[in-house]
């Protein structure tokens, strides 16, 4: 299976959703495990742990080459098996299929123990140091945040907000903190950032982050990086990750947390993130010890804005802050390259496509990756293309591999073929 050619039909195949909510259950997860095995690669980093790559939520993982042509298959799983979002340790691939949360061997896609939940709504997923954390949503829309062990998928613990709230944020963990974002639904409720203790499931504090929106149905988690946690709650904030106090706030005329934007990036000692206005969606740059602004650039004009309610994925490398949208002019989706140093524009690549969102971004050292397209991050051309009639989303990348999720999981080598 491992030296099978993956052919370009093939790729359109693999490529699929990677939405950051999926279906799962109130009844107690069921567990079925196998034995797991470690892979070759020793004690090299994990590799994309949680939805944005890392606790900082960029998007890139830079030291690493990803394919920029159709590479060898590693693995595929069997066609009525989904996955909504994907992580990856050294050993295995992580991912939530609608109903269950599963762990399958790095090397072959064996599987190697699953959880079954039934009508609740389950978060893209985090790992960290042999645990994996979820947030969930019951049927009665109560959130709690849970914690499993890798090697077993048994239950570490799991917690329920003390102030109710509807839904939780995909986890944010790093340096033994799980930071999860509680939100609410219509007036009277506030969304709250709780940081919890990564083997217990202790909450260190929580803090709100404004009030609840009246039409949401997820919310964006944070970012972490230099002893800063960012929040993109109605204001943009930086917290210390011991306390919760604020290192400083800064407020906009428009929310930070509106449907359709993402959480925010830290890199280069910046803070990147987006904010809708009237007059389209606004990338910000801001100085990460107090928040200043740096720069800005609104991506789309009124005459060519984005479709209402959109995502706005933004990856960061150390010399571009790569964004994406889909307009409501031509359903054109569009990814602009903004130069880290002031925001200027490096390039910018548009391409049809029937569906009307791009669902995420991750970046490799020389090509950036979407659910459909295989960009060079040096002048935008496109390198390959998967047609717009598939159901898809954005990729997750290890060191020898990328794996797309959607329809089926589909993991091949990053080493390229020519």
């Amino acid at each position: 299976m491992g030296d099978e050619t993956f052919t370009r039909r093939e790729i359109i195949r693999s490529t699929a959703t990677a939405a950051v909510w999926g279906v799962v259950s109130r009844m107690t997860p069921a567990v079925q495990a196998n034995t797991p095995e470690e892979s070759e690669d020793g004690d090299v980093p994990c590799g994309w742990s949680q939805f944005g790559a890392t606790e900082a939520n960029t998007g890139a993982l830079t030291d690493l080459s990803g394919p920029v042509a159709p590479g060898p298959r590693r693995w595929k799983l069997p066609a009525d098996e989904r996955a909504h979002a994907i992580v990856i340790d050294r050993s295995s691939v992580y991912a939530t299929d609608g109903s269950e949360l599963y762990a399958r061997r790095r090397s072959d896609g064996a599987l190697e123990w699953r959880v079954v939940h039934d009508h609740n709504l389950l978060s893209a997923p985090a790992i960290s140091d042999g645990h994996i954390y979820v947030g969930c949503r019951a049927t009665d829309r109560s959130g709690t945040i849970r914690a499993y062990d890798t090697s077993s998928g048994t239950t570490e613990w799991t917690v329920t907000p003390p102030t109710p709230v509807t839904g939780i944020s995909p986890p944010t963990v790093s340096d033994g903190i799980v930071y999860a974002v509680g939100y609410g639904f219509g007036a009277g409720t506030d969304d709250r950032l709780y940081a919890l203790d990564e083997r217990t499931g202790t909450i260190h504090w929580s803090r709100s982050t404004g009030p609840s929106s009246i039409a949401r149905e997820t919310t964006a988690g944070v970012a972490v990086g230099d002893g800063n946690v960012i929040i993109a709650g109605n204001a943009l904030q930086s917290v210390d990750p011991r306390t919760g106090e604020p290192h400083w706030t800064q407020r906009a005329p428009t929310s930070f947390k509106t449907i359709g934007t993402t959480a925010p990036s830290v890199a280069n000692g910046r803070v990147f993130c987006t904010r809708q206005t009237d007059a389209g969606p606004m990338v910000e740059c801001r100085d990460l010890a107090d928040g200043t602004l740096q720069w800005h650039v609104r991506i789309a004009s009124e005459s060519n804005r984005p479709l209402a309610g959109g995502r706005i994925p933004m990856a960061v490398d150390g010399t571009a802050v790569y964004v994406g949208y889909t307009n409501d002019r031509n359903q054109h989706a569009t990814i602009s390259a903004l130069a880290i140093r002031d925001g200027a524009e490096c390039w910018h690549a548009s391409f049809d496509r029937e569906t009307h969102q791009i669902l995420g971004l991750a970046v490799t050292s020389e090509t950036l990756y979407t659910h459909r397209e295989a960009i060079n991050t040096s002048d935008g051309t496109i390198r390959w293309q998967a047609p717009a009639d598939l159901e898809t989303g954005p990729p997750a990348i290890a060191r020898e591999m990328v794996c797309f999720g959607g329809e089926s999981v589909v993991a091949f080598d990053t080493q390229a073929t020519t």
